[in-house]
């Protein structure tokens, strides 16, 4: 299981306005549950606080601040799904990254802080503004790598003994990384395979069921039907994301070769051949674009024809020395 951070700066009125909205809920998005939006959690601020005074009380002790300075912190804390099934560390998650939070930027700097149980994967918004020494300074925490490693180190401190990971940090891939890449892949091909060997039993089970299979169907239907059926429930999203890839690359793979055959047509047109010799293609050159080729004198070769192609004229460049002009 491991912990997970998202980090992202507005500066605008209008981007500060449509998170607050989403955060506080007075604008709901496809993917919240509005059943489940009582189960959400505030630590600072309501629902139906006045955001806007707010954050103009607080922006008001900055001082001066230029008009495309960072306004608005919104930090998103979570984890792997699987760790918010036990409700005891869930708790004590939520209460560690409070006081992460506080210790961090200050409680005075923070806006609210909620946690949000209708959406899929539970987590928690705190928004700040990023208030160091009395100006906005959001690059006191957040500018460069070794800065924004060192925030994620540090919550990780904070909650490493719930048994969550710090996760891996951005590197270029490696041969073993890529390897192991392909091994998944791989792994893949096989699991498929195996998904349709065991749909080819099932159908011959359906077709030719056996005496206790047909005295008892619903034996049947519930330890080998069932099963299989919500096994491949859980797969359907695996083959979706693959017919999407398979459909853009076939795409991609047609508009190449209409583009080839195009390419082919004018080349014809032209009389360029794939087998011309260099000494052809240069005559050709100059007959389409005279100014680009240098005055050369040429004798006349005698007419060639090679196997599978139509007579043509190759010129032959002589060695002889032009005098200057």
């Amino acid at each position: 299981m491991y912990q997970a951070i998202d980090i992202k700066k507005y500066k605008t009125d209008e981007q500060i306005t449509n998170v607050t909205a989403h955060n506080l809920r007075t604008s709901l998005s496809n993917n919240v549950n509005p059943k489940k939006t009582h189960k959400n959690k505030f630590f600072i601020g309501s629902a139906d606080m006045d955001f806007q005074k707010e954050l103009d009380d607080k922006l008001a002790t900055c001082g001066k601040f230029r008009k495309d300075a960072v306004k608005v912190v919104n930090l998103v804390f979570s984890a792997s799904p699987e760790f918010f099934k036990n409700g005891v560390k869930t708790k004590e998650w939520e209460t560690l990254t409070q006081e992460f939070a506080e210790q961090t930027f200050g409680k005075e700097n923070i806006l609210y802080s909620v946690v949000h149980y209708d959406e899929k994967t539970p987590h928690f918004h705190i928004s700040i503004i990023p208030r160091k020494d009395g100006k906005l300074n959001a690059s006191h925490w957040f500018d460069g790598r070794a800065k924004l490693k060192a925030f994620h180190d540090n919550y990780h401190k904070a909650v490493k003994h719930l048994g969550l990971k710090r996760g891996e940090e951005r590197k270029k891939p490696t041969y073993v990384s890529l390897e192991d890449y392909y091994k998944k892949v791989n792994a893949s091909a096989e699991y498929e395979q195996k998904l349709d060997e065991k749909l080819d039993r099932v159908l011959t089970h359906l077709d030719n069921p056996s005496f206790s299979e047909k005295v008892n169907p619903w034996g049947f239907i519930s330890k080998t039907l069932k099963p299989y059926i919500e096994n491949m429930g859980k797969s359907l999203a695996h083959y979706r994301e693959k017919a999407k890839k398979y459909d853009g690359i076939k795409k991609e793979l047609d508009k190449a070769e209409d583009k080839i055959a195009d390419y082919e047509a004018k080349f014809e047109e032209m009389g360029l051949k794939p087998t011309l010799t260099y000494e052809a293609c240069r005559w050709h050159k100059s007959k389409l674009f005279p100014s680009s080729v240098p005055a050369v004198q040429e004798k006349k070769a005698p007419l060639s024809k090679r196997e599978g192609e139509d007579l043509e004229y190759i010129p032959q460049p002589t060695t002889k020395k032009i005098k200057p002009r």
